[in-house]
């Protein structure tokens, strides 16, 4: 059944109260990856939730910084955002610039790093151990698909929770014009234009100047991660993902496989209105297909993460999301 939520948060949480999210570069299958990670509010020797956040295209993972520390402490749990491959806040130089990562090798690179990171929870004084994926946009599908291959370490407890998820092609007319325009035939000569524009401005140091309008409506953090985007190595990895998204989401999305494993039912869908990535009109195809929850929260803006007013639903739905389809770690 599609339910509309409209629970937020109990109050906002001051910047002062959260725990620090710190980045760091970390080899998965030996592509420096752009990581975020907020240590869990739990003790050592109570259960373990971790939550793996998948972000989407473009993949930056200091959009999804401060809301990875507000979800630490609604969730009682250690938090990590994965960047996706090739999708770094540093600009790359020499051949490191123009390597460009597929919709499947995204997803084998986030699959790589759920084993690793399920490996790593075990070394702990803990004996129970829950991992939960939460993938936004694209990185919904990422994070799925990703689930379904990855080689988890024996007694990890999975969960998997998609939000706006982009998971396949859809009838909107903004959605039809993008993947038109991404699989024309001048699709990608346009992409090595536009990232050799990028990479102009950046030489030039015109990128504050351009972006001014759209940085001056980001907080802080955001904006200094936004005016690493129009760089010749991260917008060719942008546009070369769009373009595989276009190709690879054609095919319609298997709602059903949520029930086998390793999800057996465990996995949830928020969406929100008036989003052409996501419509809220996809959710009866989740809660036909028997997933445990497929909510609607209205009115949100699909970058979600780069404001207050909506990190705080956000975070609010996925605290619900995640009670209602992980049953094994319980905090008050």
């Amino acid at each position: 059944m599609v339910r509309n939520s409209v629970r937020s948060a109990k109050s906002p949480l001051r910047m002062a109260s959260l725990p620090a999210a710190t980045p760091s570069v970390e080899l998965v299958q030996s592509v420096p990856t752009d990581v975020y990670r907020v240590p869990s509010p739990a003790p050592p020797s109570a259960p373990q939730r971790h939550v793996v956040l998948v972000p989407g295209n473009p993949g930056q993972p200091g959009f999804y910084a401060r809301a990875a520390a507000e979800l630490s402490v609604a969730l009682c749990a250690s938090v990590c955002v994965v960047g996706l491959a090739g999708h770094r806040e540093a600009p790359l130089a020499g051949l490191a610039a123009t390597a460009r990562f597929t919709l499947p090798e995204q997803v084998a690179h986030v699959s790589a790093f759920l084993g690793a990171e399920s490996e790593a929870r075990m070394r702990g004084p803990s004996t129970q151990r829950e991992l939960v994926v939460v993938g936004h946009s694209i990185g919904a599908y990422i994070g799925h698909e990703a689930c379904a291959t990855a080689k988890l370490a024996t007694g990890t407890k999975l969960s998997f929770c998609g939000l706006m998820p982009y998971l396949e092609n859809n009838e909107t007319p903004e959605n039809r014009l993008r993947v038109r325009g991404v699989t024309s035939w001048w699709a990608p000569l346009l992409t090595w234009v536009l990232a050799l524009f990028a990479g102009l401005l950046e030489a030039v140091g015109l990128k504050r100047l351009l972006l001014r309008n759209d940085l001056a409506k980001m907080e802080d953090h955001c904006a200094k991660v936004a005016l690493g985007l129009p760089a010749f190595s991260t917008l060719l990895n942008i546009l070369y993902l769009f373009r595989s998204e276009a190709a690879e989401l054609a095919r319609p999305f298997d709602y059903a496989r949520q029930a086998q494993p390793p999800f057996e039912g465990r996995a949830a869908l928020m969406y929100t209105t008036g989003d052409y990535w996501a419509p809220d009109a996809d959710a009866p195809k989740a809660a036909a297909a028997g997933w445990s929850q497929a909510i609607v929260v209205p009115g949100l803006p699909h970058a979600w993460s780069l404001a207050q007013a909506s990190r705080d639903r956000v975070v609010a739905a996925v605290k619900e999301l995640v009670e209602g389809v992980s049953p094994w770690v319980k905090y008050p």
